[in-house]
């Protein structure tokens, strides 16, 4: 949006305000700057807003005379104050912790448990399957070993499909070395969760903290 400067008052207004500082001139569609200068006013020319810092705002303040004496664009960084400060770092501790929760959620349901190079899903309904498992093979192996296949209800071998589309057969120690494994990835999944909510609450800068990366990996990575 074009803009001009009114020498008389040093008000900043865009074109179609000056154009209606003189409702009975019928100006050309470009104003140059003869125009301009008839006019007494003077155009204001682009200048690039600054990078603002950690906690500043960059708000628009007039224009100002260039080196060449052109007027341009002035913009002036505006610190925060304290309360606007603390407004910010609780809202933005409090999203990021929703979206580690996300990442928690999604590693601990969707992000599989490997045991002996073979992942397993760690959905709802395969823990709840490992669970009627586990509780089968505490049975079985009271006077078994904990090498003993456990059976379907018609004596066949259960075949458990792994992540990547293949097979194992389910065994008293692989299930009870499974649920182990679950427990640990659990166990490391929270561990993070929580080591990232401590460092995103101490930080001055909470978006600094790379909350992506260091995870226990997941199925495919």
């Amino acid at each position: 949006m074009n803009e001009y400067r009114i020498r008389s008052n040093g008000q900043i207004v865009s074109e179609t305000e000056f154009r209606l500082y003189y409702p009975n001139i019928s100006f050309p569609t470009v104003l140059d700057q003869a125009t301009m200068s008839y006019y007494d006013a003077d155009p204001v020319l682009y200048s690039p807003m600054p990078e603002a810092g950690l906690y500043q705002s960059v708000i628009r303040n007039g224009a100002i005379q260039d080196n060449l004496g052109n007027w341009v664009q002035a913009w002036s960084l505006i610190d925060w104050d304290q309360s606007t400060i603390d407004a910010y770092l609780a809202a933005t501790r409090d999203q990021l912790w929703q979206k580690i929760k996300e990442i928690r959620f999604n590693k601990s349901i969707n992000g599989g448990v490997e045991y002996n190079n073979k992942w397993f899903n760690t959905d709802l309904v395969s823990r709840s399957q490992y669970l009627r498992l586990k509780n089968k093979a505490d049975m079985l192996v009271i006077g078994g070993a904990s090498s003993d296949i456990i059976l379907q209800a018609n004596n066949t071998n259960i075949l458990w499909k792994t992540m990547d589309g293949t097979f194992v057969t389910m065994t008293i120690d692989l299930i009870n070395n499974l649920m182990n494994a679950l427990d640990n990835r659990e166990a490391a999944i929270f561990t993070k969760a929580e080591m990232l909510r401590a460092q995103i609450n101490a930080s001055t800068n909470p978006n600094s903290v790379n909350i992506v990366t260091g995870w226990p990996a997941s199925f495919g990575e």
